[in-house]
């Protein structure tokens, strides 16, 4: 299938350099509940990378004539992808939900749609151990409003094949609406999203604990008298963490909402963190150092940006990033990386027209690369996955590729040689060893590291520089070199300095410089 990838124009170039000028006008200010101020750190418009840009290495679209598309994808247990979503062609009464497998050759194994005389879909998926999958979505069978769906299939995606699987929906009067789903370490399940029929008034955020049959254990809702509701989640330390939006609790406009609960759904705390306007979060992962990566959209100067941003463990902010996404940019979906970075998708551009978006940040929540996939009318990702090889998944919907007007969308995206975390210079002490990860990572495999500076230094094949003789005071300039088995190589400069901090008199070490006056200055060829 033949896609367009969208490159920058000179004109678009000259229109960045103007957005680039304007947001240095504009700093926004980022307060908690707390009223934190937080140091703003907003990215350009324009953000240069060495590099070198991802590719679609293959897509393919799927469903019938009607409306049809993916709400999230998985990669089970055998490396076949799992796509489940919204399926409304050839549906006897609407909407139905949908499951298609597709094996390594990206051919279809299976397809499935399940639903009765109203509106019913897909938006989550797990694979169980042996193979079942379990599902859940929203279902309007119960009343018109809307109740969150649970439902088990069998590994071939059939319902009650052997009396074992089940379906089950909760709610109240109102309408609910399903934002995540986890499998709990008992074999059971959680559930999040919003209430009207439950809470303290307007919408809640709520979370809905089954057991490994899908019956009922507990549920909670929380927020105040203003509305609240969850769009993503996680477990964390036997309980949860939820991600979402609160209107206008603590500042004018919606913020973005993280709730941390324990086991039993109890609140442990909330909290609120945003700008000036309308923010939210729509996704969350746990932090290497026991806080949260939360990740959304935030709107500034009219204008909308992906956010990403880290929290410590009870959920103040203390760094974040923007990446200007136009006149909408909507966040779907987030995944940690194996290599500690992160891969969000979702869409950006101007109504009616809005391409593919998939951006990737390394550890440090910096901008690595990013992609914009579309032609004039709504391309999309919702959900992010990462096979074995390192691959990036998207699934999606599109109204430009594909044989009707919306259908299901997978798309693969190389994920080029990139930087772990941006190599930077250096400070040792004259008589101690040198040694620095230099940490690039390659899903294809890293071929070979190369020093301009052997004589000094060396660089073992994992990307380890170390000190081959003993270093005297001054600045070593090094320029590394690493690339993959695919011939795509980065190059990095940083500056080792050697300092003597310490007073002659206290000095041990023989080969030290006696007279603090005296250098020994090494001379690049």
């Amino acid at each position: 299938m033949q896609i367009r990838v969208k490159r920058v124009s000179v004109a678009m170039c000259a229109l960045l350099v103007m957005m680039l000028f304007t947001s240095f006008l504009y700093t926004p200010t980022t307060i908690d509940k707390d009223q934190n101020v937080i140091d703003s750190e907003m990215e350009s418009p324009f953000v240069v990378s060495d590099v070198s840009p991802p590719s679609v290495l293959w897509n393919d679209t799927f469903g019938g004539s009607g409306t049809d598309y993916f709400y999230d994808i998985i990669v089970c247990s055998n490396g076949d992808y799992l796509g489940v979503g919204w399926y409304y062609s050839n549906a006897t009464y609407g909407w139905d939900g949908w499951m298609v497998r597709l094996n390594e050759s990206h051919d279809i194994v299976w397809e499935r749609t399940y639903g009765g005389l109203a509106v019913d879909t897909f938006s989550y998926v797990v694979e169980l151990s042996n193979g079942d999958f379990v599902l859940a979505g929203s279902t309007k069978r119960v009343d018109n409003d809307g109740d969150f769906w649970l439902f088990r299939t069998n590994s071939s995606g059939y319902y009650n094949y052997d009396g074992s699987q089940w379906n089950t929906t909760f709610g109240g009067g109102a309408r609910e609406r399903i934002f995540g789903l986890v499998q709990t370490p008992d074999d059971g399940f959680a559930m999040s999203g919003e209430t009207l029929s439950y809470g303290h008034g307007g919408a809640d955020g709520w979370l809905v604990k089954v057991d490994s049959t899908g019956s009922h254990v507990w549920d909670q809702t929380y927020g105040t008298s203003e509305s609240e509701l969850f769009y993503g989640m996680t477990l964390c330390d036997g309980g949860f963490a939820m991600t979402g939006l609160a209107f206008g609790v603590y500042t004018i406009g919606v913020d973005g909402y993280i709730v941390r609960t324990d086991s039993s759904g109890n609140e442990i705390w909330n909290n609120t963190i945003g700008f000036s306007s309308n923010d939210y979060l729509d996704a969350i992962v746990l932090a290497d150092d026991g806080g949260f990566i939360v990740a959304g959209e935030a709107r500034i100067s009219g204008n909308y940006r992906y956010w990403l941003a880290h929290t410590n463990s009870t959920g103040h902010m203390t760094k974040y990033k923007l990446w200007y996404g136009g006149a909408t940019a909507e966040l779907r979906d987030m995944i940690k990386l194996s290599d500690g970075g992160y891969v969000l998708t979702g869409d950006t551009g101007t109504a009616p027209t809005t391409d593919l978006w998939v951006l990737r940040a390394n550890a440090d929540l910096e901008f690595v690369w990013d992609i914009h996939v579309g032609e004039t009318s709504d391309d999309s990702g919702w959900a992010v996955a990462q096979n074995a090889d390192g691959v990036i998944v998207i699934a999606g919907l599109t109204d430009n590729y594909g044989a009707a007007a919306t259908d299901g969308w997978i798309l693969e995206i190389s994920n080029p040689l990139s930087w772990v975390n941006e190599p930077i210079d250096q400070i040792i002490e004259v008589g101690d060893s040198f040694s620095y990860d230099a940490n690039a990572s390659s899903f294809v495999g890293i071929d070979d590291w190369w020093l301009n500076d052997t004589s000094s230094f060396s660089i073992d094949s994992t990307g380890v520089i170390t000190n081959s003789v003993s270093l005297t005071v001054g600045n070593y300039p090094l320029r590394v070199f690493v690339n993959d088995t695919t011939g795509d190589y980065l190059d990095a400069n940083i500056t080792i300095s050697v300092q003597d901090t310490v007073f002659p008199g206290m000095v041990n070490n023989s080969h030290r410089p006696r007279n603090r006056g005296w250098r020994s200055i090494p001379v690049s060829d």
